[in-house]
C-alpha cells in the first residue's frame, strides 16, 4: 500500500486501545472515528477530481468500514445502541457493500448489503428518512444484482420480493419530495438489475424471460426520459447502456426460447428474426454512444455476435455465420486494449485476473472460428488468451524486462509452432472454456490444427473430476483402494484423449499445453479405452503457453555443465543419498548441504557453469497463498528459508539445462481464475530454465529416490531426451509400485 493511503497513527492506536472491549466508550469512539476518516479519504480523493479511487484507497477504505463494522456490532450485542446507533451500524454495512463491489468482491457486497437490509428493515415498513430511505433501495437492488453469488442460484421468488420491496421504498422517497429525475433514475436501476437477475434464472422460462424484457424496456424508457446533460451529471450513461445491453440479451434469450418451444413454422421464424433484429440494433446504438464517451464496452461486441450466430442458426446460413465473428475479434481486441492500459503496479492483481474475467469471450471466438472451418484461427486466439497471463502470473518487477522478452519472443501463429515440431512430434493445446473443452493438435505435417469440442465437460466438473483425482492419487492410504482412481483416470483419459487418437497416429512425442485444472493431475497416468496409460504410448512434456516450444527449441543445447545439488535437511536421508547417487552418475558434480543450501547459492555467478540443477528439500503447498507451492532451503528465519515463485521468477537461469525438484508439491500452483496460475515449473521457465522436474504429492521416500536417480541414470548413460528418461523411469517404477501414486506425480515441463 502507498504512503499516501495507511491508518494514521491516532488512528491505529485508538484501534489498539479499543481492540480490548469494542462494547465501551471506546468502541463507540472507534466506531465514529472510522466513520469519519472514511468520509475525509473518500471526499478528499473526489475533490481532488478522481472519478475512480485508486486500488489502495479502496482497499483502506474496506479495512476502515470493516472496523466501523466489528465495532457497532460489539456494541450492538452490548445493547449500547440506540435508533441512530443502529442507523450508523447499517450505513456502515451499506459503505461496505459498495466497497466490496468496487473491490470485485461480489460475495462480501451481496452479505454486507444483506445485513444492512435486516438492521434497517424495522423503519422499511413506515415511511423511513431520505438516507435511510436511500440506503435500503441500494442494498435491495445489490442483493438482486448479485442474486447469482447466493450458493443456491438465482431465486425467483427473491428477486421477485426484493422488487416489491425496492418499489415501495421508492414510493416512499418520492413522497419524501425526491426530485422526479432522481426517482426515474433509482425506478430505472431497480428495473434494470431485477430484469437482468430474471434473465439469468436457471432453467431460463418463457415467463421469466418476459417478465425480464417488460422490467428492462421500462428500464430503457424511464431513463431515456431524463435530460441527457442530467443524465450525463447523474452518473446514468453507463447505466443506460447497460440496460439496452441486458434488454438485447433477454430479447436474444427469448427469442430463442420461443422458436424452440415452437412449431417452427415460417411465421415463429420470422418473430425470432424480428426479436433478433431489435437486439441487434439496441447493442449497435450501444457501440455508437460507447464511441462517443471514448468508453467501447467488450459485451455489447459480444452479444452482438451471439445476436448474429443466433440469426444465423435459424436462417441455416453459413454467410450470415461469417458476419458474427467479425464483432466477437473486436471484443477480443478491446479486451486487450483495456488490460494493457492497467496501471502495471496498482492494478497487478486485476490485470492477472483480466483474461479470466473475458474468457466466455475468448471461448466464443474459438468456436466461432472452428464452426466457420478457421482452426488456425481457433489455435491462434487460445494463445492469444493465455498469452499475457504466462507472463503475468509471476509478480516480479524485477523480471519484468523478461517478461516482454517473453512477449515479443512469443509467436501466435500456427506455422510458427508447427515448424518446431518433427515428424513424430505433436503438440495438444487445451482451452478450458467455462462450458466445453476445445482440443486443438498441431502437427508438422498438417496444414491446420485438429479441433475437438467436448460439450459435456464444462470446466467447474472438471474441476470437481481433478479435485478428487488428485485426492485419490496423493494419499498413500488410498494407494491400497485402486477402484476408484482407476476409474477417473480412465474417465477422463477417454474423454480427452480417445477422440484425438486419429490425429496422433504415428506420433511418440507429445507436448501438451493444459488448461487448469489439468495441469494438476498425473497426465502420464491417464488411461484409455485399452487399459494403455499414456506413458505407455507417448514421451510426454507440459508446457505452460505453446509459444514457448519454439523459443526454446530456438535455445543452443549446452555442451557439458555441471551438476549442483542442494540438500538443506541433512534429516532427509533418502534426499542426501539420491543427491549423491545422481552425483556419481553425472561426473562433474557438487552438492550443497545444510547452511551452505541457501537462497544466496542460487545467484548468476555460483550457476555460471551448472547444467543440472537439483533441489532436495521439503517442498510446501498453500492453496490460498499468493506463490502456492515454495520451497525450504536453509536460512536463519522462516522467510529466509522459503523460495517462492516470485523470486524463482527473479533468477537468471538461462544456462541450466534442467531444474530437478522432486520435492512434495512443487508441481501444485495458486490459481487465480482461468487458466492464471502463479507456479514453481512457470517461474522457472520464466527465468530462462530449459526444463523443470516437478511432483504433484509427496511420495515414499525411498520409492521416489530409485525413480529420479534411475531417471538421470538413463539421460547421462543412454542420452535419451529428458521425456523419454523420465517415462522409462516412472514404467520402470510401475513395474514394482502399480499404483500411480508412487510414479504418477512426476512431470516433466519443458525439456524440448
Amino acid at each position: 500500500m502507498s504512503k499516501e493511503f495507511k491508518l494514521s497513527d491516532e488512528y491505529c492506536a485508538l484501534r489498539d486501545a479499543a481492540s480490548e472491549n469494542l462494547a465501551s466508550e471506546l468502541g463507540e469512539e472507534l466506531a465514529r472515528r472510522a466513520m469519519g476518516d472514511a468520509r475525509k479519504l473518500y471526499w478528499g480523493q473526489v475533490n481532488r477530481g478522481k472519478a475512480k479511487l485508486p486500488l489502495d484507497a479502496t482497499k483502506l477504505l474496506q479495512t476502515i468500514y470493516s472496523d466501523a463494522v466489528e465495532a457497532y456490532a460489539a456494541l450492538a450485542a452490548a445493547g449500547r445502541l440506540d435508533d441512530e446507533g443502529r442507523k450508523s451500524h447499517a450505513e456502515a454495512w451499506y459503505y461496505l457493500a459498495i466497497n466490496a463491489g468496487q473491490l470485485g468482491d461480489k460475495t462480501l457486497s451481496r452479505e454486507a448489503s444483506r445485513r444492512a437490509y435486516v438492521i434497517l428493515e424495522p423503519w422499511a415498513a413506515e415511511p423511513p428518512t431520505e438516507r435511510v430511505c436511500e440506503i435500503i433501495i441500494y442494498v435491495l437492488r445489490s442483493l438482486a444484482g448479485t442474486a447469482q453469488e447466493d450458493p443456491r442460484g438465482v431465486r425467483i421468488d427473491e428477486v421477485n420480493e426484493y422488487y416489491a420491496k425496492g418499489m415501495r421504498a421508492i414510493g416512499y422517497a418520492k413522497k419524501r419530495g425526491w426530485c422526479k429525475s432522481k426517482v426515474r433514475r433509482y425506478t430505472a436501476l431497480f428495473d434494470r438489475t431485477c430484469g437482468a437477475s430474471l434473465a439469468r434464472v436457471k432453467p431460463a422460462t418463457v415467463p421469466r424471460l418476459e417478465k425480464s424484457e417488460m422490467l428492462l424496456r421500462a428500464a430503457v424508457a424511464e431513463l431515456s426520459a431524463i435530460d441527457k446533460e442530467e443524465r450525463r451529471r447523474g452518473g446514468c450513461e453507463r447505466s443506460f447502456t447497460k440496460a439496452q445491453r441486458e434488454l438485447a440479451r433477454a430479447l436474444r434469450q427469448l427469442a430463442i426460447k420461443r422458436w424452440d418451444s415452437s412449431a417452427q413454422v415460417g411465421a415463429d421464424r420470422r418473430k425470432a428474426l424480428k426479436a433478433l433484429d431489435e437486439s441487434a440494433r439496441l447493442l449497435k446504438r450501444n457501440q455508437v454512444l460507447a464511441k462517443k464517451r471514448g468508453q467501447v464496452s467488450q459485451w455489447d461486441y459480444f452479444q452482438l455476435a451471439k445476436v448474429l450466430r443466433d440469426r444465423a442458426d435459424l436462417l441455416d446460413s453459413a454467410s450470415e455465420l461469417s458476419i458474427a465473428v467479425g464483432p466477437c475479434l473486436i471484443a477480443c481486441r478491446i479486451v486487450e486494449e483495456s488490460r494493457a492500459r492497467l496501471q502495471v503496479e496498482e492494478d497487478a492483481e486485476k490485470r492477472r485476473t483480466f483474461f479470466s474475467t473475458n474468457l466466455p469471450i475468448f471461448d466464443f471466438g474459438i468456436y466461432l472460428m472452428c464452426r466457420e472451418g478457421v482452426p488456425d484461427g481457433a489455435y491462434e486466439l487460445a494463445q492469444r488468451c493465455k498469452s499475457r497471463t504466462f507472463s503475468d502470473s509471476i509478480n516480479a518487477p524485477l523480471r519484468a524486462s523478461a517478461a516482454d522478452d517473453l512477449e515479443r519472443e512469443a509467436p501466435f501463429n500456427v506455422s510458427h509452432a508447427r515448424e518446431a515440431l518433427n515428424e513424430r512430434e505433436a503438440l495438444v493445446e487445451i482451452h478450458a472454456g467455462v462450458r466445453a473443452l476445445t482440443l486443438m493438435i498441431v502437427r508438422r505435417d498438417r496444414t491446420s490444427v485438429a479441433f475437438l469440442r467436448l460439450k459435456n465437460w464444462p470446466r467447474e466438473r472438471l474441476e470437481e473430476k481433478a479435485r478428487r483425482l488428485l485426492f485419490l492419487l496423493s494419499d498413500p492410504h488410498c494407494a491400497k483402494r485402486t477402484a476408484m482412481s482407476e476409474y477417473l483416470l480412465k474417465g477422463l483419459g477417454t474423454a480427452l484423449f480417445e477422440p484425438i487418437l486419429e490425429h496422433l497416429d504415428g506420433i511418440d512425442r507429445l507436448f501438451v499445453t493444459p488448461s487448469y485444472p489439468l495441469s494438476e493431475i498425473p497426465l502420464g497416468a491417464l488411461a484409455l479405452s485399452s487399459g494403455e496409460q499414456l506413458i505407455d504410448r507417448w514421451n510426454l512434456s507440459l508446457l505452460p503457453h505453446s509459444s514457448l516450444l519454439p523459443l526454446l527449441r530456438g535455445f543452443r543445447k549446452r555442451k557439458g555443465g555441471s551438476f549442483l545439488a542442494f540438500v538443506p535437511d541433512r534429516r532427509l536421508v533418502h534426499s542426501e543419498m539420491e543427491a549423491e547417487q545422481i552425483a556419481r552418475e553425472m561426473g562433474d558434480s557438487r552438492i550443497l548441504r545444510g547452511d551452505d543450501a541457501s537462497k544466496d547459492q542460487l545467484a548468476a555467478a555460483r550457476l555460471k557453469n551448472v547444467a543440472y540443477l537439483h533441489i532436495t528439500s521439503h517442498g510446501r503447498f498453500d492453496a490460498s497463498a499468493r506463490d502456492g507451492a515454495y520451497l525450504v532451503l536453509a536460512g536463519d528465519s522462516p522467510q529466509a528459508q522459503m523460495l517462492t515463485a516470485s523470486e524463482i521468477a527473479e533468477l537468471d537461469l538461462r544456462g541450466i539445462s534442467l531444474a530437478s525438484l522432486p520435492c512434495c508439491f512443487t508441481g501444485r500452483g495458486h490459481h487465480l481464475g482461468g487458466d492464471d496460475m502463479v507456479a514453481i515449473p512457470h517461474a522457472m521457465l520464466l527465468a530462462k530454465a530449459k526444463a523443470v522436474l516437478t511432483s504433484l504429492w509427496d511420495i515414499e521416500e525411498d520409492v521416489s529416490r530409485q525413480l529420479v536417480v534411475h531417471f538421470y541414470q538413463r539421460l547421462a548413460r543412454e542420452r535419451v531426451s529428458m521425456a523419454q528418461a523420465l517415462v522409462e523411469a516412472q514404467r520402470w517404477v510401475r513395474q514394482r509400485h502399480p499404483h500411480p501414486y508412487y510414479w504418477g506425480a512426476f512431470q516433466l515441463w519443458g525439456g524440448v
